[in-house]
């Protein structure tokens, strides 16, 4: 969508190749691998971030870490999934210019550099849980509901169409979202969305 990353030295950032046994509910996974994040960061260091529907980690609102999914087929079947982490660490959120305003990172919020080594076994680990938990056909979204700030909130969602303001009313199971406006109540896939922003 012509969108450009920023990964300033001092993030950490990791790609992890997945094989799933299950074929079904992949769209669940970027999901997943941002739940996994806020969990390991809380378990690290204490701080409660949420997870802004559908992949990014939020802390006070402002967003400390993104996830990103590419899948590969062999011919119609998907054979694999490269889930792409990354996650502000040790650097200021000026240095990440126009973004700034809208962004933190764990630098700025503990006060102090901290051990991403730490950080990354923390999340592989809470991502192992919840991947072995979704293969075994786990109801991961009810059963995280609480991390998923954008419930309940007023939003606004930028499509190729347009923009819509909206109120997020639920997450689904499949990882839909469940949006409301005056004149009508649908479902989102993330593939649907250009971006969202949480208003109110």
């Amino acid at each position: 969508m012509g969108r450009e990353w920023y990964s300033p030295r001092g993030g950490l950032y990791m790609s992890l190749i997945l094989r799933p046994k299950r074929k079904s509910g992949l769209q669940l996974l970027p999901l997943i691998g941002a739940l996994a994040v806020a969990d390991g960061i809380k378990k690290d260091t204490g701080i409660v971030p949420f997870v802004r529907w559908p992949n990014d980690v939020t802390i006070h609102g402002k967003k400390v870490a993104g996830v990103i999914a590419e899948a590969g087929y062999k011919e119609t079947i998907p054979s694999h999934l490269i889930l792409g982490l990354g996650v502000n660490c040790n650097f200021a959120s000026r240095s990440l210019g126009e973004i700034a305003k809208y962004s933190t990172t764990l630098m700025d919020e503990l006060g102090v550099k901290m051990d991403i080594t730490i950080l990354r076994d923390k999340i592989l680990q809470s991502f192992g849980h919840l991947y072995a938990e979704w293969g075994r056909g786990v109801r991961l979204v009810s059963k995280k509901k609480d991390w998923i700030s954008t419930v309940g909130k007023k939003i606004e969602v930028i499509r190729k169409t347009g923009v819509v303001v909206c109120t997020a009313e639920d997450v689904n199971d499949d990882g839909t979202l469940v949006i409301r406006t005056e004149l009508s109540r649908e479902t989102l896939r993330a593939e649907d969305i250009e971006r969202i922003r949480e208003i109110g």
